[in-house]
């Protein structure tokens, strides 16, 4: 089963990913987000892309296969490094 990837906006420009189980419109994901704590001022939300089953949103917003702590191919050669937590 796919997910679906929402990019968040802040004020100062700061940019958040979330992944949701099922498709919602960009003001549907707005108006949720701005109810958790610390959300509360995202200013946008842009619909990401739809997130094949193995894969997941890499911290710079690309699509990285594996588990959540997988770089993207594009990080790993930049970072030189496979996974988020040796960074």
């Amino acid at each position: 089963m796919s997910k679906y990837a929402y990019e968040l906006v802040f004020p100062n420009g700061a940019i958040v990913f979330t992944t949701q189980d099922y498709k919602f419109t960009e003001q549907q994901v707005l108006e949720g987000v701005k109810t958790w704590k610390g959300y509360e001022k995202v200013k946008s939300v842009r619909f990401k892309c739809e997130v094949p089953k193995g894969y997941h949103i890499c911290g710079c917003g690309n699509l990285a296969k594996g588990t959540r702590d997988e770089l993207c191919d594009r990080c790993r050669e930049t970072y030189g490094h496979y996974y988020e937590h040796e960074l």
